[in-house]
């Protein structure tokens, strides 16, 4: 084998060689992004729980405040709690 014979035939090798290891990059970029979308949807599951949550307490803080502005309205007056409002 010539010294021409011997380049082409490494050049060859490292095209292929080239070649799988873009491959399998490319592989493991997909992987990678499926994962991301994995783990955002999760996240994004977790934040709708959460924000649920806090909507309900929320929802029973105001009817808590409700009832106390009633309550005052029975003990003190009308005229007394619309001044607190």
């Amino acid at each position: 084998m010539d010294v021409k014979e011997c380049t082409e035939r490494l050049q060859t090798e490292l095209k292929e060689s080239s070649e799988g290891i873009a491959q399998r990059m490319e592989e493991g970029v997909e992987c990678l992004e499926r994962e991301i979308r994995g783990v955002h949807g999760r996240t994004a599951e977790r934040i709708d729980e959460g924000v649920g949550r806090l909507e309900r307490k929320i929802q029973d803080v105001q009817r808590s405040v409700s009832q106390l502005r009633e309550q005052i309205i029975r003990r003190v007056g009308p005229s007394s709690a619309e001044l607190g409002e």
